[in-house]
């Protein structure tokens, strides 16, 4: 946590501002397209009707949020994620994301390195390649 310090301004006021400065409108439009594209993919990945799917895109949010690239198909997300969490995440049992988990370890999508996750991005990607045009064929 960080120490942190909010201030309050009338709607109205910020409102005027933004109508005066183009850049900080530009900013706030790009912060709320962010923000949707984020709550989408978690979406996205609760409305996998199989565990290894909704565990697989669970990744791929966590990696595209908080991922840090160690190299070009390498990107390591730096938050202690239990199976607890990710269980919690996408409404799973802990022992079913247990065994997801391992599935991807299996397939060299992700590496666990002290409770952080290293998730091989061109690998993942391939997945969820696969998984679309499966879903495309039906």
């Amino acid at each position: 946590m960080t120490d942190s310090t909010i201030y309050l301004i009338p709607r109205a006021s910020f409102l005027e501002f933004l109508h005066r400065s183009n850049i900080a409108m530009l900013q706030i439009l790009n912060q709320c397209v962010g923000e949707t594209l984020v709550h989408q993919m978690h979406i996205n990945a609760l409305e996998q009707s199989k565990a290894y799917e909704k565990v697989l895109h669970t990744i791929h949010y966590l990696s595209l949020c908080f991922g840090n690239e160690l190299r070009k198909d390498m990107v390591e997300i730096p938050l202690p994620i239990t199976q607890q969490d990710v269980a919690n995440f996408t409404g799973l049992t802990r022992e079913t994301v247990s065994v997801e988990l391992k599935k991807l370890a299996q397939e060299r999508v992700i590496l666990s390195r002290n409770r952080n996750y290293v998730v091989l991005t061109d690998r993942l990607n391939e997945l969820l390649d696969d998984e679309y045009e499966r879903r495309l064929i039906r």
